[in-house]
């Protein structure tokens, strides 16, 4: 009689980490641009988001295949390259992206450029000095373990970079270090009655509970639209570039960048 002979499942694939891989905060990761051999990898961090910051062409098929197999979401936001004194960094794409880390229903998000250094190191410092309230001796410290001894513009960028940042609160990750306070939103004419008017008086009220702003009034942008959250978003992101000329006359103290969590 013949002994069956056993049957041997084939070995999981290695999980090798994409290039200065690394966890930034909880639901935040940063890393260079992954290729087919990081799937394994990228697959148990469960991603929803990956942001990807870069002036080159689409990501390719199989990555935006891995992306749709997965459900991940994918945002490609364009920074070209710093280049003195012709090119800097986009303050509008870093803005867009800061909104995108800002809602912990978009995490867990993986943050990259092409090597993982100058334009994800750059976000990641914005996020540390913004979002987290970090020192900038801290913050550009950080900054030149991955990218070295390259990067004065990506340091000025990170240290005169202030937006103010509208988002809700009932989304805010755990990780948020900074100091907020409710956005005015405006007032329906109190002297109509039609059913259109009370519900948007009712989302009104509601976007008052929730709805606050990061409190830098040296950067104050356009104001809050009435329609929703988005096009409120949306008219930010188109004022930014001006918030960004308000902001560059001005340098910031280590001081002026710690902040603490208030509830309203």
């Amino acid at each position: 009689m013949s002994t069956p002979t056993p049957t041997t499942s084939p070995p999981p694939p290695p999980l090798i980490p994409p290039l200065s891989f690394s966890m930034v905060s909880p639901g935040v990761y940063r890393s260079g641009h992954p290729l087919p051999i990081n799937y394994p990898l990228l697959t148990l961090l469960t991603l929803r988001t990956i942001i990807y910051l870069s002036d080159e062409p689409p990501p390719s098929p199989s990555y935006l295949t891995f992306c749709d197999t997965h459900d991940i979401a994918m945002h490609h936001i364009h920074i070209p390259p710093v280049k003195e004194p012709f090119i800097e960094n986009s303050p509008t794409g870093m803005y867009e992206a800061l909104l995108l880390l800002l809602d912990k229903r978009n995490h867990p998000v993986l943050i990259h450029s092409n090597k993982g250094k100058h334009r994800a190191g750059v976000l990641v410092g914005c996020m540390r000095k913004i979002l987290q309230g970090w020192s900038l001796a801290a913050t550009f410290a950080e900054y030149g373990r991955y990218a070295g001894e390259k990067g004065e513009a990506d340091l000025e960028f990170i240290e005169l970079f202030n937006p103010e940042l509208r988002f809700d609160k009932r989304h805010a990750p755990a990780w948020l270090r900074v100091k907020y306070v409710p956005v005015p939103v405006p007032a329906i004419d109190s002297n109509s009655n039609s059913s259109a008017d009370s519900k948007a008086e009712e989302e009104r009220l509601e976007l008052r509970k929730t709805l606050v702003t990061t409190h830098l009034p040296r950067c104050r942008l356009a104001a809050p639209s009435s329609d929703s959250t988005a096009d409120s978003a949306a008219n930010l992101v188109r004022g930014v570039g001006e918030a960004w000329n308000a902001s560059g006359a001005h340098a910031t103290t280590a001081g002026q960048n710690r902040r603490e969590v208030i509830s309203t």
